[in-house]
Formats: structure tokens, sequence, C-alpha cells
């Protein structure tokens, strides 16, 4: 992990916001009807499997772009916990 804790902070936030993002997007655009990945008949022609691509871009950039900037803690859950355990500084 480098750079000024400012830096690790906003490299969080991004990484976050890239899994919601990518993730929630793939799960919306699979149910909600109207959407590109649902049917103009109401069947999900997305399914599982877009939902997961989708998740899995939602993990896999935010590693690739800011792992080595703040150690890639983009579940801020994770974060808190080991904080409160004392694992995490």
């Amino acid at each position: 992990m480098s750079g000024p804790w400012i830096s690790r902070y906003i490299a969080e936030f991004f990484g976050t916001a890239i899994l919601v993002i990518l993730g929630n997007g793939a799960v919306a655009n699979s149910f909600l009807k109207g959407t590109t990945a649902n049917g103009t008949n109401g069947q999900s022609n997305g399914g599982w499997n877009f939902i997961a691509w989708g998740f899995g871009f939602g993990v896999m950039l935010p590693a690739m772009l800011f792992g080595s900037i703040s150690g890639n803690h983009i579940n801020p859950a994770i974060t808190i916990g080991e904080a409160a355990c004392g694992v995490f500084p």
C-alpha cells in the first residue's frame, strides 16, 4: 500500500462504487421490466450468468486498478470488522 491516506480512501471509495454499480446494475438489468437484459415477454434473458459476470468484473476491475494503492478492501463491512477485531490498523 503506497501513497498518502487520502489517496487510499479515494481508491476505496471508487473501488466500492465500481463493485456496487456493476454488480447491482447487473441484477437490476436482469430483473426490472423494460431493460435490455429482461426479455419483452417478461422472461429474463440475462439470468444468473449475466449477474455473475457483472459481479466478477465488479471485483476484478477495482482489484486491478486500486489494489496497489489501498490493499483492495472493496467491502467496507470486512474492513470495519477487521478494524474492530484489531487485525486491520
